[in-house]
């Protein structure tokens, strides 16, 4: 078994802190929140998880696109009860509003995707996929669309390679936000209308920018713990093999069996990526969780910050999420090699060395820099880890976060 692949520790005793809001242990209204001591469990119960299947940042024009089919492939580190559909036109990363036009799909489909003989995913599936959804529309307006539930309990096995496979019409030239993913796709007249097929279309791209916020929210039953993992393109996995699938939350989850709920976007700094009014903090409403996992800093420094306003617009990010999500274990990405200037670069080494006193009340760190930096050059990524740009990961690279991260934190 790969390091991409490694067999999961036993999940431990429960750590589900809050009282059942909504038929659903980890669900709390934020009163629930704060009125639960830290240290309660309820047990072996339903709980909710949920796999995003990248932040949207960027807008795109689909310029002479009005249609597309697309897989992108997930695995879960539990079974599933039953599951639901999230698709947004939004750019949470920019804070900006929603951008008109309706999305008419047409359908939703889940499968297995062969393997070739590298060890490869590909688009193709090794059997008729299961229709989940039938068709339906995103709302004209950009805002949130929410699917009913749908049964997946004989439909998705826990650390099994699955694909969504959906197609949708548009109109030509409609404004679409673009995330941090992996996908394949077509956009060959006809092709939205194939997206039930066992085997894609002939001709397939493949690409790290779906379009769209899509994310998709389970139920479970079970004691694994349900972590929120937040940061900007280093947490959601740009350049890792297949994108959301393989960052660092996912490799952290299939070495511990925890559940990764990932709060990420490319490019997203602390001011004004996370100021108090994103929109970004309310993507999993309602959700409460057993620890967060914070990494953000690069580009804030990147973009000129000096270390006091780096570690004052921490300071803000983590008072909001905290508000939102519960006063519970925080632990603190500790920043990797960029290949700086001078400049730059002190202010990364002071920020690291400000984050190991466990500023704000952290609970811990997670040494991302001595885990991918260079033993001839610290200021740098080590080459068999760098992903190609000197800022992010490759797929191993991402491994070498997941081992970082303390896993008494993930199972009880």
């Amino acid at each position: 078994m790969s390091i991409l692949d490694p067999k999961p520790l036993t999940p431990g005793a429960a750590d589900a802190r809050y009282a059942p809001v909504s038929g659903s242990s980890n669900y709390a209204t934020p009163a629930a929140v704060a009125a639960k001591a830290e240290a309660t469990a309820v047990g072996y119960g339903t709980k909710v998880g949920a796999f995003s299947f990248g932040g949207a940042g960027g807008a795109s024009s689909l310029t002479n696109i009005s249609e597309m089919i697309v897989r992108t492939p997930f695995r879960l580190p539990v079974k599933p009860t039953r599951a639901r559909l999230h698709v947004q036109n939004r750019n949470l990363k920019d804070n900006l509003g929603l951008t008109p036009g309706a999305f008419n799909f047409t359908g939703l489909w889940i499968g297995k995707p062969v393997v070739d003989a590298t060890g490869a995913l590909t688009a193709g599936f090794t059997a008729v996929p299961t229709k989940v959804l039938n068709a339906f529309s995103t709302p004209a307006d950009g805002s949130e669309y929410v699917s009913a539930w749908f049964d997946t309990s004989a439909i998705i096995d826990a650390r099994t390679d699955y694909a969504l496979s959906y197609g949708y019409t548009c109109a030509a030239g409609q404004n679409t936000h673009r995330a941090t993913g992996f996908h394949w796709w077509s956009n060959i007249t006809g092709d939205a209308a194939k997206a039930g097929n066992q085997s894609m279309v002939s001709t397939v791209t493949t690409n790290q920018s779906p379009h769209l916020d899509i994310w998709l929210e389970y139920e479970f039953a079970g004691t694994n713990p349900v972590n929120l993992y937040v940061g900007d393109s280093l947490t959601d996995g740009q350049r890792a093999l297949y994108g959301a699938r393989d960052n660092y939350p996912q490799m952290h989850s299939r070495r511990t069996g925890a559940v990764a709920v990932v709060l990420a976007f490319s490019g997203s700094s602390l001011s004004p990526g996370w100021d108090t009014t994103s929109p970004k903090y309310g993507k999993y409403p309602g959700m409460t969780f057993n620890a967060m996992y914070v990494h953000l800093g690069t580009n804030d420094i990147n973009g000129g910050a000096d270390l006091a306003t780096v570690q004052a617009r921490l300071g803000v990010a983590l008072g909001k999420l905290r508000a939102t999500y519960g006063d519970v274990p925080v632990y603190l990405g500790i920043v990797p090699p960029r290949n700086f200037a001078a400049g730059p670069e002190a202010v990364r080494v002071s920020y690291n060395t400000w984050l190991r006193t466990l500023p704000f009340n952290a609970t811990g760190t997670m040494d991302f820099d001595r885990a991918v930096r260079s033993a001839a050059n610290v200021a740098v990524i080590d080459a068999d880890f760098d992903g190609g740009d000197g800022t992010h990961m490759n797929t191993g690279g991402y491994d070498k976060f997941a081992q970082a991260v303390p896993t008494r934190t993930a199972v009880s």
